[in-house]
């Protein structure tokens, strides 16, 4: 099972234990970097939510496919490593390879917030509200992070937003 296979193994588990609401996912493993073209099974959602997804692809290509997979009316929840952590860092997370740990990092984008904007603009997405900017306060707040939110204090390291594609 590949690193994206496991990750989307986890986020099955995770909602098989939350409590049963009257919603239905349905899962559709997708790399859109290698083929845009959404899978049928992917079109006429109600919802995306893409978290730390963004920084890995092209912005034209991620908002094309979202634009292909939602009805009119849906909404995107998207998450993304916010530029100020991007100068210093890129995305990555640490595996296990037998008994040795592994950084793995893909392709790496450094989008402005107004990039980001300015594309899911371009393909008929609003934005509600407002983009949510995070990181870490000070030294308390790195604190109850862990030991690794220390190298942070002072730098943004998320950005959230929320997008509806326009009926018209």
């Amino acid at each position: 099972m590949d690193v994206s296979e496991r990750m989307i193994s986890k986020a099955k588990a995770r909602i098989a234990a939350e409590p049963q609401r009257d919603i239905k996912v349905t899962w559709v493993f997708h790399n859109i970097g290698a083929d845009s073209r959404i899978p049928q099974e992917a079109r006429g959602v109600d919802a995306v939510v893409c978290t730390l997804v963004v920084e890995h692809i092209q912005l034209d290509v991620f908002f094309g496919a979202v634009k292909e997979a939602l009805n009119k009316g849906g909404w995107v929840y998207l998450t993304n490593m916010h530029p100020e952590q991007g100068l210093s860092s890129r995305a990555g997370f640490v595996a296990k390879e037998g008994e040795r740990e592994v950084k793995i990092q893909g392709l790496s984008y450094n989008h402005s917030i107004e990039s980001i904007l300015e594309a899911a603009g371009e393909v008929g997405l609003r934005l509600l509200g407002e983009v949510e900017e995070r990181g870490v306060d000070d030294a308390e707040h790195a604190q109850k992070l862990g030991k690794r939110a220390e190298k942070w204090i002072g730098i943004k390291m998320h950005a959230a937003m929320t997008f509806c594609l326009d009926l018209g």
